[in-house]
């Protein structure tokens, strides 16, 4: 039976810190942007209800239900994958950007 350290080589290491830079951790922020966005709608836009006198006694936009579901949706699906792709990229980048280093290193020892 091999050794825990035999499994866990630093190249596994390496490939599980690319995966969770690239792909676990621009998947969380591109998420918590969507609900951001979602909380920014929500201070422009209103849906029609009695609380507000179905849009009489409101200062903000008022929709129906439908159409502010559907915005809702829309926004957090834009700003969420666009957040996302931005992240993916700058963690790609950075990740290359350190693996040619430790090439670069290599080869000056």
């Amino acid at each position: 039976m091999k050794k825990l350290s035999q499994l866990f080589n630093k190249k596994s290491a390496l490939e599980f810190k690319n995966y969770f830079f690239d792909e676990i951790l621009s998947l969380a922020v591109g998420w918590i942007a969507g609900l951001l966005s979602v909380n920014i709608l929500t201070f422009f836009i209103e849906k029609r209800s009695w609380l507000n006198l179905w849009g009489i006694l409101s200062n903000k936009v008022v929709v129906e239900d439908n159409t502010y579901t559907i915005s809702v949706w829309i926004v957090t699906a834009i700003i969420g994958f666009i957040v996302m792709k931005l992240v993916t990229r700058f963690t790609r980048l950075l990740l290359n950007d350190q693996e040619s280093e430790k090439e670069a290193s290599h080869f000056t020892e």
